[in-house]
């Protein structure tokens, strides 16, 4: 069941966690288009350390994976980082860094995710509680119809579609292509790009 935003919602942040590993130019259009939503004061972008549904580990450091956020976002109002999850280690569960933003903020708290993921929710660790604290910004993804979500079935929830083209673009093909060889320019920030060919991230040993 979805709740309907109203006119007496506060403007809040939104979060955005994942692994961006690397961060694209996906994510940063799909970020400028909620900070562009009234409702929104901030974007946060949330890099996790561990996520608990995936199943490999970043192949970026903690750290490399940080200055790519750092330089995508530099020099841009309304977006900010949050390495928390980073320095706390382990798995990253959503519910645990919302928590900690509670204690200081009252305000909407927002929560982007794509239509894949929004089909997993009901897996996510202390869901229930989850649900309650938060309001779901959905992004469409290719073969997840976001109506048929379990989580909507199963749960009252707050979410909204944003409205959004698919985006043929995601990490794991941004590593593809590094390891391939193939210039990643037009799908990442020119200096994420420079940091990666610097670094050789994600390129096949020579």
């Amino acid at each position: 069941m979805q709740k309907k935003y109203n006119e007496n919602f506060k403007k809040g942040q939104a979060l955005f966690g994942g692994s961006f590993d690397p961060i694209h130019c996906g994510h940063m259009a799909l970020a400028q288009a909620v900070l562009n939503l009234e409702i929104i004061s901030e974007v946060i972008f949330i890099p996790s350390a561990v996520s608990p549904l995936k199943r490999h580990n970043p192949l970026a450091t903690n750290d490399q994976r940080k200055e790519m956020i750092l330089k995508a976002i530099e020099g841009i109002d309304g977006f900010a980082l949050d390495d928390s999850e980073l320095d706390k280690g382990g798995i990253s569960y959503t519910i645990d860094t919302v928590e900690e933003y509670r204690k200081y903020t009252d305000s909407d708290l927002y929560f982007i995710m794509g239509a894949d993921q929004f089909y997993q929710l009901s897996n996510w660790h202390r869901v229930e509680t989850l649900i309650e604290e938060l309001k779901f910004l959905v992004y469409p993804r290719e073969g997840y119809p976001i109506e048929t979500a379990p989580i909507v079935s199963s749960k009252v929830i707050t979410y909204e579609v944003l409205n959004l083209p698919y985006w043929n673009m995601s990490s794991t093909k941004i590593r593809n292509l590094c390891e391939q060889g193939v210039s990643i320019g037009d799908i990442v920030p020119r200096n994420v790009e420079d940091f990666i060919n610097k670094h050789q991230l994600y390129q096949s040993p020579k």
